[in-house]
């Protein structure tokens, strides 16, 4: 059985890679609205994925307001096929 990419497969972060696969970049304030985490839990695991190259984040101002907005990393395509593929084994493992 293969290992398991714990980074990707913690709940919240790979929805938030899921969001970023599907749109490729979103800001902070509507990746908030879409998972409904609050500010420290969403940075909390931002971080972790920036940490790893899994996202980028750039921080702006529009309208003199910060804007955070978030964006996934090549790696992630990568990282997404061998993470599916783990998880097909142990289906697969699983049905024997």
């Amino acid at each position: 059985m293969d290992n398991i990419n714990m980074i990707i497969h913690q709940p919240v972060r790979l929805n938030i890679l899921t969001i970023l696969h599907m749109d490729k970049t979103i800001t902070f304030s509507k990746l908030k609205e879409e998972l409904d985490l609050s500010d420290w839990n969403l940075w909390t695991h931002l971080e972790k994925l920036e940490k790893n190259w899994y996202i980028k984040i750039e921080k702006s101002f529009v309208d003199k307001k910060p804007r955070s907005t978030i964006s996934i990393e090549k790696k992630w395509e990568d990282e997404l096929i061998s993470y599916i593929n783990s998880i097909e084994n142990m289906i697969k493992w699983i049905k024997k």
